[in-house]
């Protein structure tokens, strides 16, 4: 009997290749408390920004930056947000990232206001239902939502080699009965932040303490999850110096290029 050996560079028709740190890009999961200085740190991300934009007057932070579009949805009708998103190519997104190849980065702001147009979505599918209580089948129904549409950009991202950053915000705190503060996470369900956080490399907490910025990439200060393979992670936070007003200062793209340009070793965490 004949048994076909198949190629060594190959395998099921797939071609193999050793791995290389140059042909990652960075999808990351910023949160944090709104006001916290997330979408400032994520317009430090490499190339030109392409920003899908559903927090009403989000851009504010951002305004006059010449390296960022904005496509607003924030003021659309969550009917007509959610039927685009189910479509292959939302919004024609794939077509302007190819005709753009500038734009190296799309970033998402917010998941949690999109989260919150699937919901409302979702409630005016079963008149049962109201925001207030949607139900059972409405959380599933908006969850599946924010998946598909997070899905569908990871994809198109993957595809032309472009990075992405989704933000999101910091949920209310879960309490013991004697009122003490025992976790703190997004504010996204449960299901939802654990399959996003599945197919993301880098989960950052951001804090705005007054004083300074601190980025958490593991869990700290009774807030998860967070993680990254970018930081050697000894300490779990680290101090971020940037200056938004003369965008001065290292972020994201000096971070990740130096990463890169390491092969894939893990960066020591700024001092």
């Amino acid at each position: 009997m004949n048994v076909e050996v198949e190629s060594p560079t190959l395998l099921g028709g797939v071609p193999l290749r050793s791995p290389d740190a140059e042909k990652i890009n960075l999808s990351l999961l910023l949160w944090g408390d709104a006001g916290c200085g997330k979408t400032t740190l994520a317009m430090t991300a490499p190339g030109h920004k392409l920003v899908l934009l559903f927090d009403p007057d989000g851009d504010m932070s951002i305004a006059g930056r010449e390296d960022v579009k904005v496509l607003d949805l924030s003021g659309h009708s969550y009917a007509q947000v959610i039927e685009r998103f189910r479509s292959a190519d939302p919004y024609g997104i794939e077509a302007f990232l190819k005709a753009n190849p500038k734009y190296e980065t799309v970033v998402w702001d917010s998941v949690t206001a999109y989260s919150y147009i699937a919901l409302q979505e979702a409630v005016s599918k079963n008149k049962s239902s109201s925001i207030e209580q949607p139900g059972i089948h409405g959380f599933q129904y908006r969850n599946a939502s924010v998946l598909r549409a997070a899905t569908a950009l990871m994809t198109i991202c993957k595809r032309l080699n472009r990075n992405i950053i989704f933000i999101t915000h910091e949920g209310v705190a879960s309490k013991d009965t004697a009122g003490n503060v025992v976790s703190v996470t997004m504010a996204l369900s449960e299901s939802t932040t654990n399959l996003v956080a599945l197919r993301i490399n880098e989960v950052w907490h951001m804090t705005d303490t007054g004083r300074e910025h601190k980025l958490a990439v593991r869990p700290h200060r009774m807030r998860k999850p967070m993680k990254t393979r970018m930081w050697n992670a000894v300490t779990p936070e680290f101090t971020w110096r940037y200056d938004p007003i003369n965008n001065t200062g290292d972020g994201i793209a000096t971070w990740f290029n130096a990463w890169r340009k390491g092969g894939g070793a893990k960066l020591p965490l700024p001092k």
